[in-house]
C-alpha cells in the first residue's frame, strides 16, 4: 500500500472540491430589486476651465419594506404601505450639507441594458429614530413612505414583512432553529 503524504491528500481533497457544484446565495432573487442607492445630482468638474458634468453621487443605500395593512388569501391582493429604509446618518448628513435639498432614489431598470430609474424625495419626508445621536449605530435608521405602486412601475420590488421577515418571537413560533439558513438584513454605519 502506498502512503501519500498530508499534502497529497489536501490538494486532493481540494480538488475533489472544487469539481462538486457550488450553491449559489440562498437570498431570493427579488430582493436584489429591493435595493436602492440613495444620493444626488452634482456638477463635476475634473480640470479647471472645463465644463463641468452632471454626475451621480451616491449618499448611502437602503432598502424598500412593505408593512402590510389589508391581508388577502390572494398574494396579489395583499396590501402595503412601502418604507423605504437606511441609516439616519446618511440624512443626517445629506441635510447639513445640503439644508432643504431633496435626495435622489436610484433603482436599476427594469431592462438590464436600460438607464437607471430615479425619483426625488422631499427633505421633510424622512423620519429619523427619535433617539438618534451621531456615532450610535443602535439607533442610525432612518424611513421614508413611497409610493407602492410608481415603485413597482419602476420596476422595484420591496421585502414584504408578513412573508419575508421575522422578528425573534416569530422565529420561535415558526421552529428555526440551528442549522436553517436565514438571512440577516441589517443597516449599519458602513451601509446595508
Amino acid at each position: 500500500m502506498t502512503r501519500f503524504p498530508v499534502a497529497h491528500w489536501a490538494v486532493a481533497t481540494t480538488l475533489l472540491l472544487m469539481a462538486l457544484p457550488a450553491e449559489a446565495a440562498l437570498i431570493p432573487p427579488f430582493m436584489l430589486d429591493s435595493v436602492a442607492a440613495i444620493g444626488v445630482k452634482t456638477y463635476v468638474s475634473s480640470s479647471p476651465g472645463q465644463i463641468p458634468k452632471l454626475e451621480w453621487f451616491t449618499a448611502g443605500t437602503g432598502f424598500f419594506y412593505g408593512h402590510k395593512v389589508k391581508d388577502d388569501p390572494d398574494p396579489l391582493k395583499r396590501q402595503y404601505k412601502v418604507y423605504l429604509v437606511t441609516a439616519a446618518h446618511v440624512i443626517a448628513e445629506f441635510r447639513a450639507e445640503e439644508p432643504g435639498h431633496a435626495l435622489e432614489v436610484r433603482i436599476n431598470s427594469k431592462d438590464p441594458s436600460g438607464e437607471a430609474q430615479t425619483f426625488d424625495i422631499a427633505d421633510g419626508a424622512w423620519f429619523l429614530h427619535p433617539k438618534y445621536t451621531p456615532g450610535r449605530p443602535d439607533d442610525d435608521v432612518a424611513v421614508v413612505q413611497v409610493d407602492a405602486n410608481k415603485l413597482s412601475g419602476l420596476g422595484a420590488q420591496f421585502i414584504p414583512d408578513d412573508t419575508m421577515s421575522a422578528n425573534v418571537a416569530k422565529l420561535k413560533t415558526i421552529g428555526t432553529s440551528a442549522g436553517d439558513g436565514v438571512f440577516v438584513l441589517r443597516v449599519t454605519s458602513f451601509g446595508i
